[in-house]
């Protein structure tokens, strides 16, 4: 790859050490924990040794330190190392909005993601991660703005119209249609369940979860799903197993589950704070580790613009 060449042409190219990082940083937090973890933080250690003022080295040191150790604290720092020395670079804020996001923090981290998006309105993975935070914090009439704003900037992809039909779900309104929408484009992921479940159509919803069931071995990302949608039926039981399971194959995959809605009603539940707790997710303590939210660019630190 890009990386590789020009490492090969200059082994001490810290910025090329960085992408890597990125690049491996990306895979690690979505699969299961393997050797790109460890990949990820080799080429971060290494670009921050040649100069540790790169953000990028940092913002790929904390979706390690995340994703593989389930460390929020360091992450925290280095998430915030990074906004602090490139305040302009959209790929820190982002990556951090949506940290900040996953520990319950959604005010500073929609605020750092729509300050990403201003920075680079045309970044989709941005737009995407504001999109499902504002989804995430209940937000859902500003959620749907946002997605017209995507359909906007990305005419023809499916995703904005994925999105509108989960505000759809979660708002209980045009239930046919999101549906009809996420058969359409073949969107037979977490939130079909939810939308078979709110429109009263329980048998096939259970129809799907047992398809998922038979695929979670070979489909890791299953596991979550049939949670989600065990959960939206109010089956506190297989619920929580479903996310015992995806804990075993798809740990990372939990990082949102303190923010899902549709495990409300099991947050007193102690099996569910344990779970909870093996991938380290933080509660109100979280605020203590991530300081403020770094202002934007021009903006003076003491609040005056």
């Amino acid at each position: 790859g890009f990386f590789q060449d020009a490492l090969a042409k200059s082994p001490d190219f810290a910025l090329a050490h960085a992408g890597l990082a990125i690049f491996y940083s990306q895979i690690c937090r979505y699969v299961t924990r393997d050797e790109h973890c460890e990949k990820a933080r080799a080429a971060a250690a290494e670009a921050l040794a040649l100069d540790d003022t790169l953000a990028e080295a940092h913002t790929a040191m904390a979706t390690v330190h995340l994703a593989a150790d389930y460390d929020w604290e360091v992450a925290a720092k280095e998430h915030a190392r990074a906004v602090e020395l490139n305040p302009g670079s959209s790929l820190a804020r982002g990556e951090r909005g949506m940290f900040l996001v996953w520990g319950g923090s959604f005010e500073k981290g929609i605020t750092e993601l729509l300050r990403a998006t201003e920075l680079d309105p045309f970044d989709f993975g941005v737009n995407l991660r504001l999109g499902l935070s504002l989804i995430y914090a209940r937000r859902y009439e500003e959620a749907m703005a946002h997605v017209e704003t995507m359909r906007d900037l990305f005419p023809g992809d499916p995703i904005p119209e994925r999105l509108l039909a989960s505000c759809r779900v979660r708002r209980g309104i045009d239930l046919d249609e999101a549906i009809a929408t996420m058969e359409k484009l073949g969107y037979l992921g977490v939130n079909i369940v939810t939308a078979y479940v709110a429109a009263g159509r329980r048998d096939e919803a259970l129809a799907m979860l047992e398809d998922w069931k038979a695929e979670w071995k070979e489909n890791p990302k299953r596991a979550y799903a049939a949670a989600v949608g065990y959960a939206a039926l109010g089956d506190r039981e297989r619920a929580i197993a479903w996310l015992e399971r995806t804990h075993d194959v798809m740990p990372t995959d939990l990082f949102i589950v303190n923010s899902d809605s549709e495990f409300d009603f099991l947050r007193s539940d102690p099996r569910f704070r344990d779970i909870v707790g093996r991938v380290g997710l933080p509660g109100g303590e979280l605020e203590s580790l991530i300081g403020g939210v770094a202002p934007a660019i021009g903006e003076d630190p003491g609040g005056e613009s």
